[in-house]
């Protein structure tokens, strides 16, 4: 099973017992620390520091309790379609900024 998939279970295993809010996203929530996790891994590999790794961390943590609330109601920020995604054209109905991972 892939890290994201665990993380989603393990959080909605959670929302059901009450330690999350029965309003939280746990499909963009577990997207989310998946995405943070295979960065930090990435940068784990290129020899950044345990103690760099470990601020990352620290800072995560710190918005734990928004990301907690992170509602499924909540918008998914959409840039206009006349914009770019990090420099490379949109596709027509695409939003980039789940693809950022």
């Amino acid at each position: 099973m892939l890290p994201e998939q665990l993380m989603r279970d393990f959080f909605r295993t959670r929302q059901a017992a009450g330690w999350l809010p029965p309003g939280t996203d746990t499909d963009r929530l577990a997207k989310y620390l998946a995405c943070q996790l295979r960065g930090m891994a990435v940068q784990a590999r290129d020899g950044v520091s345990r103690r760099q790794l470990r601020a990352l961390v620290a800072l995560l943590m710190t918005l734990w309790p928004q990301l907690a609330r992170l509602s499924a109601a909540a918008p998914i920020a959409t840039p206009d379609a006349r914009e770019t995604c990090l420099g490379t054209p949109l596709e027509d109905g695409v939003n980039c900024f789940p693809y950022l991972c």
